[in-house]
């Protein structure tokens, strides 16, 4: 089994830890990160990566940790961790392999191009989602903003 390492990407000009991942090979996936047709999604890394490609700069590459046994429990701790200490990550997911831990929406965008194969929701992921809209709905806030949207989408609609 070959070693997996636990990597930090840190903002050249903070010093901050924005982003925490894991690599069998930490060099390629440096590049990736920085590689245009990487940062495509609207991510808040991606956006993080762009913004510093713009101002003409790389995010500087830290070892966390390498292990050979367990990298997933291992990224996910050291995401919970630097979270812990206050550390604004970038992360969209909480670590180790799959879109566990992140937002419907993030879990449909990124598995929806992947190989043909498309996020399918579960019977709970359902639930969920239409509890939460049954309350949004009730909201008058919520309500008169869905309406500004909706007259701001007919607008352009009819400008075009």
């Amino acid at each position: 089994m070959s070693s997996v390492t636990i990597y930090g990407l840190i903002d050249p000009r903070t010093l901050e830890l924005r982003y925490v991942g894991a690599s069998r090979s930490l060099r390629h996936r440096q590049y990736l990160h920085r590689c245009p047709s990487q940062n495509k999604a609207d991510t808040p890394r991606s956006r993080w990566m762009l913004e510093l490609r713009s101002n003409g700069l790389r995010p500087q590459c830290i070892e966390i940790e390498t292990t050979e046994d367990d990298w997933q429990e291992a990224e996910k701790f050291w995401i919970a961790y630097w979270r812990s200490l206050g550390a604004r990550l970038t992360n969209v997911l909480l670590g180790g392999i799959g879109l566990q831990g992140a937002p419907v929406d993030v879990r449909y965008r990124c598995g929806g191009s992947r190989r043909g194969k498309k996020f399918v929701f579960t019977d709970d992921h359902r639930t969920k989602i239409a509890r939460r809209n049954r309350e949004k709905a009730l909201d008058p806030a919520w309500i008169e903003k869905m309406r500004q949207v909706s007259l701001l989408r007919e607008a352009k609609r009819r400008s075009k």
